[in-house]
């Protein structure tokens, strides 16, 4: 059985890839200047630099800003931050039914103007390779409600096997993002493993209560499709939450190839 299962709580701010790049670009584009402005003043204790020096430490520099810039490129994939989360799993206590035709309906709150752009879970399964490969989710101001949305390209994690036998996992995804603002509802059902859509093996969210959630506006309400109210489940919604925009990959390489055609010339320059 798991022994921390406070872990796998995701971060309530970007993710540390995104904060390196991001914080990191102004430290860049200030060396890049100094570097630039001491050759174009020069030190006042040294001799006159060579010909054709400045334009090599300003390539220099144009050429370290294209670095940052790159590293800025490729992390908005990492942008995402943690929407809602009804806290850490529990793995003991119970799970419910996502497949066999059963539907599962948790609630949340985000902030205004959100957009939803990850679902992370944690589910009960009896066998350790036949995992969950797509779920059905939909989205909607009440439970079991909603346009479903098959949800693909999933993450799974083993987390350990439990009192009962079951191994845990948890099953991250990530998908186009859905305008979304304040309260609704998460429904989850059809999920599919490696084997297939048969109902051959159950799938069973995990219960938590929202023991330790951190979020506005939990715990989590939840509605099972046969029984009504239950307990809520352990899950996490991530995306951009109030109308934060992350950069887009294109502009900023659009910018940096900019950055390395002024460098390309002035390395003709000096040839």
């Amino acid at each position: 059985m798991p022994q921390n299962p406070a872990h796998l709580r995701l971060p309530n701010g970007r993710f540390k890839g995104f904060t390196v790049a991001r914080e990191l670009l102004p430290y860049c584009s200030v060396v890049s200047r100094a570097l630039a402005l001491h050759q174009v003043n020069g030190p006042a204790d040294v001799s006159k630099p060579k010909e054709g020096s400045n334009l090599k430490m300003l390539m220099v520099a144009l050429s370290l800003l294209t670095v940052c810039l790159l590293m800025l490129a490729v992390t908005p994939a990492m942008a995402q931050q943690t929407l809602y989360s009804n806290g850490p799993y529990n793995g003991t206590t119970d799970a419910w039914t996502i497949n066999f035709g059963y539907e599962v309906s948790d609630s949340f709150l985000v902030a205004n103007n959100s957009s939803i752009q990850g679902l992370h879970f944690v589910y009960w399964d009896a066998s350790l390779t036949d995992v969950v490969t797509t779920v059905d989710m939909q989205i909607g101001s009440n439970p079991l409600s909603g346009n479903t949305q098959t949800l693909s390209g999933v993450t799974n994690t083993f987390l350990g096997t439990n009192s009962y036998g079951y191994a845990i996992f948890q099953a991250d995804y990530t998908f186009a993002g859905i305008p979304w603002s304040g309260a609704g509802w998460v429904t989850l059902q059809n999920a599919c493993t490696t084997s297939g859509c048969s109902v051959s093996n159950p799938i069973y969210w995990d219960e938590n209560s929202g023991v330790d959630c951190p979020s506005p506006g939990c715990p989590s309400a939840a509605t099972e499709s046969v029984l009504g109210s239950i307990p809520s489940e352990a899950f996490t919604l991530t995306g951009s939450a109030s109308g934060g925009t992350t950069p887009e990959p294109g502009s900023v390489m659009l910018f940096a190839s900019g950055v390395l055609g002024v460098a390309g010339v002035l390395r003709r320059r000096l040839l």
